[in-house]
């Protein structure tokens, strides 16, 4: 049997399409502060904690609960979702797994009451790389791995659903990551096979060109 690998993955996080690219933080904060009304503020305030989510997650954080406190006094339930999401990213990219897990299943049922096939599967996404992690840091506990694949398999179903071939790909491949665990190899390829004929149609060589190093390691410690 051989040594199951720490497998190098594109891992697509479904980031919220909103993002604003190229502007700084005083601009953001700006555009915050001279809203007309709260939609808009919740709107600024959703692109500013995107904005600064990877450099620095408590700022994060911090202005998705002011977002999420001025949701309390409306229905704005995608927008909650968002921050929602946005807040459980910020813990688990400080490694706060059960903080993370906590508000993304709330996160989750939001998506699934306001039947956004799209935020379905971008929090199943993330619920699953949070056990995938678990997974690798337990040495590659099984039961870790399960859970990470139920999730990456529901995350797949919404992404057939809304038939976005980038997001397929990815759930394809982080599918195939957990059955490589389980040293299911044919399944693991399969996942793997479809993720790359996706890719490769697409024309993402250096998405493509990772999933086929993920296949190459495989072959080369199985020498087949």
């Amino acid at each position: 049997m051989i040594k199951v690998l720490q497998y190098k993955i594109l891992l697509i996080l479904l980031i919220n399409s909103t993002v604003v690219i190229g502007q700084d933080l005083d601009s953001l904060l700006s555009l915050v502060n001279t809203a007309k009304n709260d939609s808009l503020k919740i709107k600024h305030i959703i692109n500013l904690a995107n904005s600064v989510l990877y450099s620095n997650n408590d700022t994060a954080n911090y202005y998705a609960d002011i977002g999420l406190s001025i949701c309390e006094d409306y229905d704005f339930n995608k927008m909650e979702f968002d921050l929602m999401f946005i807040k459980g990213q910020s813990f688990h990219e400080k490694s706060n797994f059960t903080k993370a897990q906590e508000i993304f299943i709330k996160a989750e049922k939001l998506a699934i009451n306001n039947k956004d096939t799209f935020d379905i599967c971008k929090i199943n996404n993330a619920l699953g790389s949070i056990h995938k992690e678990l997974t690798e840091l337990s040495n590659y506990d099984k039961i870790e791995n399960k859970q990470a694949q139920k999730y990456y398999l529901i995350a797949l179903d919404y992404a057939l659903l809304i038939n976005d071939s980038m997001v397929i790909a990815g759930c394809y491949n982080n599918v195939g990551i957990t059955y490589m665990i389980e040293y299911e190899y044919e399944k693991g390829m399969s996942m793997w096979q479809k993720s790359l004929d996706i890719k490769l149609s697409l024309g993402l060589q250096l998405q493509a060109a990772m999933t086929m190093g993920n296949m190459a390691m495989y072959y080369r410690d199985t020498k087949e």
